[in-house]
């Protein structure tokens, strides 16, 4: 009845009174859904069905145009009362249905707190953000062009709310600098702790710029902390600078470790990150004010985590808790975020200070710094890290890095293992746990990087850790099939191996020699010698033998393997025996001890 009443009105071009049909839905469709909130009368959501079921015929019926019922619908609820409106449960079903502009909802929001001022616009910019990533995977409610406009327009909302908030009280965190009594001191020391006097206000001074309400533009405030620090002459030159930076990272550190005490974290965490930022539109603007002297940006930013290792150094000799070792966690974090950021680097030189950060974490490994082992598994778990460290594919510096941070903690972890492998402890079980889901990660978001790397994985997972071995070894290259037929391989998948830094120079020439000239005659009983002499089997670990016996393994694989292809034999089995390659694996595997044995068949099948 209602559809061939809205069929009149049409035909009479009675617009007015079909806008008020159609309010008169949408306005009955969000009080029943308040209304079933507070009563369980089945009759509500068969109500709540009707007033959508006819939004939906009139969207697919030929009534009305498609555009048409959208741009009503959108009017109609954006003309809503903010009460009435942030209604997530129906703002989110509309959007689902496809009669609802997300575009226009974001600027009424946008509108509504920027504007209007009404203080709970966050709190339903915040559920309606959630419900539209959750649909946005399970049901397609909104595109992905829409959900960044959207998460943009949201994130706005946020930052001013929190800013609001915080403004004025962030700074009042950091102890008001007090002058130093000059009559106690020498003149250097007068001059160091003056120093330390201005550079801790201009700190607070850059904290308030950052979290102010009046502003947001980053850029603006920038410009005027910079004049800021001209007038204290922090630009002088390039040592005067450095000492800014190198004293406000020690500043920093130690107001972030007094408010640990007072178990304030989110205070901390906005000191720190100010100041990451400042550091790095710093490092964006050095040398030039366009990136044009990148190697002057990269010395910059080099000079910037040495101060931070050495003052990392500085406080595990002090030996602090570890929970204020954390603060190094978050400025590793920051900067990852800050440097991965569209707007702060171009791309061509943004893979350097990449590469930079992860070499500075390998400085940081868990290996030499125990109490860091937390921190370095989330860093290394970060997920724009990972994506920075590996995009580009697995033959870059990055990719390279990040999988050595990986043995990194796999190193760490193996000696605790191997001791006891029946009884772990629960903290080297838990980090374990961790690492194993990483990998499982990886291996299927980035199965190039893991497949040619392989070798230096199975170099150091533990061989009683089946399951994290066979996960790296079940990463299949893009382009390859999981279900091959090994006769139908005709191309090997790219697997990186540097062999001088596994075998001598010496054994490979002696190998190459023999290989070629099938001379000396003893060269296998000298290679089972040296391979036994080389092999340490012992409880903490396997030794130098095993990165040796897979990397020799390996060689001769491959090296059979192209003598084959190249002198066009078939491939079967009498062929395979036929090569000398497979007379020295035979060898080695049947004469080698049974520990030694075991690692050259794994390295075979591996």
């Amino acid at each position: 009845q209602l559809l061939n009443t809205i069929a009149a009105l049409v035909s009479e071009n009675n617009i007015s009174l079909l806008y008020n049909v159609i309010k008169h839905s949408i306005c009955c469709y969000f009080e029943f859904i308040v209304r079933q909130k507070f009563s369980d009368d089945p009759k509500y959501p068969l109500l709540i069905d009707n007033f959508i079921d006819v939004l939906l015929l009139l969207r697919d019926s030929k009534i009305i145009i498609k555009q048409q019922i959208f741009t009503l619908v959108t009017q109609i609820v954006l003309e809503f009362p903010a009460e009435k409106r942030n209604n997530v449960e129906a703002i989110s079903s509309l959007l689902s249905k496809r009669i609802l502009c997300l575009k226009s909802m974001d600027n009424k929001i946008h509108n509504d707190y920027i504007v209007d001022k009404i203080e709970n616009v966050v709190d339903f910019a915040v559920k309606l953000s959630r419900t539209l990533l959750v649909d946005e995977y399970n049901r397609g409610v909104a595109t992905e062009f829409e959900l960044c406009h959207s998460l943009d327009i949201f994130n706005q909302v946020v930052i001013r709310h929190i800013a609001s908030e915080i403004d004025g009280s962030v700074s009042s965190d950091i102890p008001e600098p007090t002058l130093p009594n000059n009559s106690t001191m020498d003149e250097s020391n007068k001059t160091d702790s003056n120093n330390s006097f201005n550079i801790e206000k201009i700190i607070r001074e850059w904290v308030r710029m950052y979290y102010t309400k009046s502003d947001l533009n980053i850029y603006t405030n920038f410009k005027i902390y910079i004049a800021l620090l001209v007038q204290f002459n922090v630009f002088d030159n390039d040592d005067s600078l450095f000492l800014f930076v190198k004293t406000s990272f020690q500043i920093i550190v130690k107001l972030s470790s007094q408010t640990h005490d007072t178990n304030n974290l989110l205070r901390t965490y906005q000191i720190v990150d100010s100041f990451i930022h400042f550091v790095v539109l710093m490092t964006k603007f050095y040398g030039a004010p366009e990136c044009i002297l990148n190697s002057s940006k990269m010395n910059f930013f080099t000079k910037v985590l040495n101060f931070i290792y050495t003052l990392f150094l500085n406080d595990i000799t002090n030996t602090v808790e570890p929970s204020q070792l954390s603060i190094y966690e978050r400025i590793v974090t920051g900067l990852i975020l800050e440097i991965s950021r569209p707007d702060t680097l171009i791309n061509n030189i943004r893979n350097n200070f990449i590469v930079s950060i992860l070499g500075f974490l390998h400085s940081l490994s868990p290996e030499k710094y125990l109490c860091f082992a937390q921190s370095f598994l989330c860093i290394i778990s970060n997920s724009i890290l990972i994506l920075v460290s590996l995009n580009e594919g697995p033959m870059t510096k990055s990719a390279s890095l990040y999988c050595v941070l990986l043995c990194d903690f796999v190193s760490f972890l193996s000696p605790s293992i191997y001791v006891n492998v029946k009884e772990i402890p629960s903290i080297t079980s838990s980090f374990f746990n961790e690492l194993t889901k990483l990998f499982l990660t990886l291996s299927t978001t980035y199965p190039d990087v893991i497949s040619y790397y392989y070798i230096n994985f199975m170099n150091v997972i533990p061989h009683c850790c089946f399951q994290l071995r066979n996960i790296v070894l079940s990463a299949i290259p893009t382009g390859v099939s999981s279900k091959f037929d090994c006769d139908k391989i005709v191309e090997s998948p790219l697997v990186f191996l540097f062999l001088p830094r596994h075998i001598p120079i010496s054994l490979i020439k002696y190998t190459e020699s023999y290989l070629s000239e099938r001379e000396p005659d003893n060269y296998k009983s000298v290679l089972l010698s040296y391979l036994e002499n080389e092999f340490r089997f012992e409880q903490e670990s396997y030794g130098s033998g095993v990165e040796l016996l897979n990397a020799f393994v390996f060689h001769m694989g491959a090296s059979g393997s192209k003598e084959i292809i190249f002198k066009k034999m078939p491939v079967n089995m009498d062929s395979v025996k036929a090569t000398i390659h497979y007379d020295i694996l035979y060898y080695i595997t049947t004469t080698l001890n049974s520990c030694a044995r075991f690692i050259a068949l794994t390295a075979i099948a591996n």
